[in-house]
């Protein structure tokens, strides 16, 4: 049985705003590892939500630039869709593109 590792610190931080993790838990492990996390941006529906249907070799980045003009806010789609791996996407699978000014990102 793997033992599962037990967190010895957690901190909150504040990191640049560029970024899906901007402000995040940091969590220390005992073995060093450590991992930051972040809750996921709240999403509803809407009648702007533009559809992306993924096709071979497609990815996030590649995805966020075409409907953002920036691979960096990929994050906004793997949220708006509840995708926890985002280099696991299935061929045929149909995202929701929701519009920026639409996203509650404070």
């Amino acid at each position: 049985m793997a033992l599962q590792p037990i967190t010895i610190q957690t901190d909150s931080i504040q990191l640049r705003t560029n970024n899906p993790y901007s402000i995040g838990k940091l969590n220390t492990f005992e073995d060093g590892q450590a991992t930051l996390t972040r809750k996921a941006i709240q999403y509803t529906p809407n009648y702007l939500d533009k559809y992306f249907m993924v096709g071979n070799g497609d990815n996030l980045s590649q995805i966020a630039f075409l409907a953002y003009g920036d691979s960096k806010l990929w994050w906004l789609i793997a949220d708006a869709n509840n995708i926890f791996n985002p280099f696991d996407l299935e061929v045929g699978l149909e995202l929701v593109i929701p519009p920026i000014e639409t996203l509650n990102l404070r």
